[in-house]
C-alpha cells in the first residue's frame, strides 16, 4: 500500500488549467466558510447557492484550482461521478456554480491522528512548532478503510496537505480525470 500526497497539476502541455474563487460581498460569510472548509465542519446545510469565477488558465480540469482556499479540492461533475463512491464516507460534495456549468467542492471530513512523529522526518521551527513532514512514517492501524484524510500537525488540523490511497489514484487514472498530480509519501511495500 502506498500513501500520495494529492496536489494541483497547473497545465498541460504548457497550457494552463482553469482556476476560480468563491464569489461572495459578505466578507464576514466568506471568512466563516473558509474557516469551515479548512476545519471540515459539515456544510452541506449550511451555505447554499455558491457561486465561483473562473479567474485564470484556458483549459477544462477535473481537479481545478480552487484559488480561494488552498487545501480544497474541486471536482468537476465527471470527477465526482467517478470517485464518489470511494470517498463518500470521508467527504462531502457542495455543489458550486459558475455560469451553467457545476462544480463540486470536496470537503474533506477526515481528519487523522496518524503521523508517527519519532520515526518521522520533520522540518521543525526554533520555537518547536513542526513546519513541514519531510519524510512520512504512518501508523499502518490508522489507514484501515481510509481512501482521502487529512492529518493533525501540531496537535491542530492540518489544512493545507491532502493524503490519497493507491485505490484514489488508480481511479483518476484509470478514468483520465486531469489535473490531479500524486506525490508518493509513504509505502509499506517491501519493494519500494
Amino acid at each position: 500500500m502506498k500513501i500520495w500526497r494529492l496536489e494541483f497539476e497547473f497545465k498541460k502541455d504548457g497550457v494552463p488549467f482553469e482556476g476560480f474563487e468563491l464569489v461572495t460581498k459578505d466578507k464576514e460569510e466568506k471568512k466563516l466558510f473558509v474557516k469551515d472548509m479548512r476545519l471540515g465542519q459539515n456544510i452541506k446545510n449550511k451555505y447554499r447557492d455558491i457561486k465561483i469565477n473562473k479567474i485564470d488558465g484556458e483549459i477544462k480540469s477535473d481537479n481545478p484550482m480552487f484559488w480561494t482556499l488552498p487545501g480544497v479540492l474541486m471536482f468537476s461533475k465527471r470527477a465526482k461521478d467517478v470517485l464518489e463512491e470511494i470517498i463518500k464516507d470521508d467527504v462531502e460534495f457542495v455543489e458550486a456554480n459558475y455560469e451553467d456549468e457545476i462544480y463540486y467542492l470536496v470537503n474533506i471530513l477526515s481528519f487523522l491522528d496518524i503521523i508517527d512523529f519519532e520515526k518521522s522526518t520533520l522540518r521543525t521551527l526554533k520555537s518547536g512548532l513542526i513546519s513541514e513532514v519531510k519524510k512520512y512514517e504512518l501508523r499502518k492501524s490508522v489507514l484501515e478503510n481510509q481512501k482521502i484524510f487529512k492529518f493533525y500537525l501540531n496537535n491542530q488540523k492540518n489544512v493545507v496537505d491532502i493524503l490519497v490511497t493507491d485505490e484514489f489514484k488508480k481511479a483518476v487514472e484509470e478514468n483520465n480525470l486531469s489535473g490531479f498530480k500524486f506525490i508518493e509519501v509513504w509505502s509499506n511495500d517491501l519493494n519500494s
